[in-house]
């Protein structure tokens, strides 16, 4: 806010930069006890991820702006279909950001070796998946901060079809991730 106050940022664009730098502040210094205290000082009520969801190292703070991911179990899919699907999610996922993804399935790993590597390599933040994952012990060694809800060797080649898929321009904003509610 001193940055706002004194010239350095202006507008919209600089309060929002701003803001999102004390939250990302907050979370880090305070973990997720401190930023839970000021939503729900502010209003917020359903801030807080299921305690299904949970991270793959416990020592990791994640906090940034979301774009969010979603898909579905299709098994009429082509294993090239679903893996271009997965590799198109992926390509599309911007840098700086926490990808949140919404699977609507617990059957298979969402996230994995390939897609922890890409991402981290990108510059994504982090990852939050309701959802699968796999190759754990890899992710850990690389350092990419990945939350989710269960293990399963089980990846979505052949089974499941990311929203991004071959012919989509935009990605669809999942609303929910079970009972959080996702801005646009």
């Amino acid at each position: 806010l001193r940055a706002l106050a004194d010239g350095r940022l202006s507008g919209v664009s600089g309060f929002y930069l701003s803001a999102l730098g004390l939250v990302e502040d907050l979370v880090r210094q305070r973990g997720q006890g401190g930023i839970n205290d000021v939503l729900r000082a502010m209003g917020h009520e359903r801030v807080v991820l299921p305690a299904a969801i949970r991270p793959l190292d416990p020592t990791h703070k994640l906090a940034g702006p979301v774009w969010t991911a979603s898909g579905h179990i299709d098994r009429t899919q082509s294993a090239h279909d679903t893996l271009l699907g997965w590799t198109g999610l992926l390509s599309k996922a911007p840098p700086g950001r926490v990808i949140v993804c919404q699977p609507q399935n617990h059957e298979v790993a969402l996230m994995g070796e390939l897609s922890a590597e890409t991402l981290k390599n990108k510059g994504v933040l982090g990852y939050v998946v309701d959802g699968g994952c796999r190759d754990t012990e890899f992710i850990l060694k690389i350092g990419f901060p990945v939350f989710f809800s269960f293990y399963t060797p089980s990846d979505i080649v052949s089974r499941s079809l990311a929203a991004a898929s071959p012919g989509r321009r935009r990605m669809p904003t999942p609303r929910r991730c079970r009972k959080i509610s996702l801005p646009r």
